[in-house]
């Protein structure tokens, strides 16, 4: 006579030795997905490195055009300055540009583990992830970046000489281009979180004001400036992408599709 205990036991063994292997599985694949990446990654870092040189001269140009007095806006205080800046200057574009590739990757790693019905929305969810980053990151070089030298220069323009050194303008300006590209992925965070069951609908409205007090934080730690100016101009776009996901929310429920809960 088998002995109920000790197929309940096998069972349990079974799941567990299942559940494992899975686990493993996606392990192998992240980190084959995040091997690629870096490859690809790298190759852009050493083409970014060959054009260093004239990137770096339209990097510049916000800053050029808020001290127009000046020659040359940049300075270097070391030997090794300038080719410390242009390494960084090709991570920062190899980043900007394999970024699309990296979104890529995630959200085809991430989409398996969805449920059938949601994996159609995985290619527009990539598709909307890397036009949002792109438009975060011209929004900051276009718009935030200009106004935001513009003040700090006239801010302290008239006590000093403003003497700006490559390697801080090159760290400063690798966090803005990066921080506003992904602030600019909130919508898509917030419809993923939805679609997962993890919040709800109800829970983004009534909590509004905390929501809009976050996002006046996160704008005031990213923004070129402490000005009120360019707070305000970048808190304005990611509330409207906050409301923006709101109404996507909703139709999705209209369409009937359900949330993973």
């Amino acid at each position: 006579m088998v002995d109920d205990n000790s197929i309940f036991k096998g069972l349990i063994d079974h799941l567990q030795s299942s559940r494992a292997q899975d686990l493993l599985r996606r392990i192998d694949e992240l980190r084959a997905l995040l091997v690629r990446f870096s490859v690809v990654l790298l190759a852009f870092v050493c083409g970014g490195f060959y054009f260093a040189k004239d990137i770096l001269l339209f990097l510049k140009e916000p800053l050029a055009a808020a001290i127009p007095s000046q020659k040359n806006v940049l300075h270097f205080t070391g030997p090794m300055e300038v080719m410390l800046a242009y390494m960084k200057v090709s991570f920062m574009v190899g980043l900007v540009v394999a970024a699309p590739y990296g979104l890529f990757l995630l959200w085809r790693f991430v989409g398996p583990a969805l449920p059938q019905e949601h994996r159609k929305y995985v290619t527009a969810f990539f598709s909307a992830s890397v036009g949002l980053f792109l438009i975060g990151v011209v929004f900051c070089y276009y718009a935030m970046l200009p106004m935001g030298f513009k003040w700090l220069i006239g801010f302290g323009g008239d006590q000093a000489a403003p003497v700006i050194t490559v390697a801080e303008y090159i760290d400063m300006m690798t966090f803005m281009l990066v921080g506003f590209g992904a602030a600019f992925q909130l919508p898509l965070v917030i419809i993923l979180l939805e679609r997962l069951g993890l919040i709800n609908e109800q829970m983004l409205r009534k909590n509004r004001g905390f929501i809009l007090v976050g996002v006046m934080i996160l704008a005031a730690v990213i923004a070129p400036s402490p000005d009120p100016v360019s707070m305000v101009s970048l808190a304005v776009p990611m509330y409207l992408m906050f409301e923006g996901a709101l109404v996507v929310i909703k139709r999705l429920k209209k369409s009937q599709l359900p949330a993973v809960g």
